[in-house]
This record gives structure tokens, sequence and C-alpha cells, in this order.
């Protein structure tokens, strides 16, 4: 059970549980709410993005894809990855996780949307 319920979050987290039906656009009107950059307590842990994408049209959207750029101090990128999210229904907002496993630990992340695939 406890494997199941894992499952179920790290679905969720990646914004990959699709809520709604009907007919999906290839893209839309989606835009990034918000970003957060996670610092785990345990320094040997990844790095977390936590993107809030948000759909503000009237039709689902799938293939979102976007990148986040990990940088260090003095803006020197460390790492850029990607993360796609399958579909957001209507008026949703769904949050993608993008992780950071690299060294020196990220003291920014900037996410963008790309062209869906």
């Amino acid at each position: 059970m406890k494997d199941v319920t894992a499952l179920i979050l790290h679905l969720v987290l990646q914004g990959l549980f699709i809520a709604g039906a009907g007919p999906a656009e290839a893209n839309g009107p989606v835009i990034i709410r918000e970003v957060a950059l996670v610092q785990p307590s345990d320094s040997h842990a990844p790095q977390k993005a936590l993107v809030d994408v948000q759909n503000t049209g009237s039709n689902p959207v799938r293939d979102v894809a976007l990148t986040c750029t990990f940088s260090h101090d003095g803006g020197v990128d460390l790492e850029t990855r990607e993360a796609s999210i399958a579909e957001i229904a209507r008026h949703a907002t769904v949050r993608s996780e993008v992780i950071y496993y690299g060294w020196p630990k990220a003291r920014r992340v900037s996410c963008e949307l790309i062209t869906p695939r």
C-alpha cells in the first residue's frame, strides 16, 4: 500500500494526474505561476524546483514542456533540466517537480515554458 501511495503522490507532483475530460489542445494559454527552490536539510539530497503551471484557457492543454536552470552565486548556470506535463485541465494549476542532483548546490532557479514536443 505504501508503494501505491508513493506512486500516486509522485504522479500528482509531476503534473501527470489528469483531471478533466474532453478534447485537448496541443498548446494554449499556459503560464508559470510560481517557482520555488527547495533546499533539503540533508546536504546529500537533491534540490528540487517546484513549478506551478496554470492553464488559463477554457480547454485542456497537453504536452506542456518546461526547462529550469539551476544557478549558483554570480549567476553561474549549473545545469538546465527539462520536465513535461501530459495534460492540464481547463482553468487548472498543476505542480511539476524538477530535480537537480548536481554540485555545488544551486542558489537560484528560473523556469520557462518551451515549445510542446
